[in-house]
């Protein structure tokens, strides 16, 4: 977990998509660095934060457990194709 903020941390422009954790404390301070980061966020009904206050603070999604793939897969493709503009993908 720190080598990937520490990388984040020397390009966070790099990075356009990341998955994480509802109560990982560093989520919301990557938006801060990188405002035009998508970020989905998962969780549990256990979690600290509601889906409400995570996507307040401007994620774009949260999928909360028992997590469906299919629905996550479905994030991710929207989410490329928002980035991306490519509408067709493979």
């Amino acid at each position: 977990n720190n080598r990937l903020w520490e990388r984040f941390n020397d390009n966070p422009a790099s990075y356009k998509l990341i998955i994480s954790e509802a109560n990982n404390r560093n989520t919301f301070t990557l938006l801060e660095l990188q405002p035009d980061l998508s970020i989905i966020v998962y969780g549990s009904p256990d979690d600290k934060v509601s889906a409400n206050e995570v996507l307040d603070t401007g994620a774009k999604a949260y999928l909360e457990a028992p997590h469906d793939m299919r629905h996550l897969i479905h994030l991710v493709e929207r989410e490329i194709v928002e980035i991306s503009g490519v509408v067709d993908f493979v």
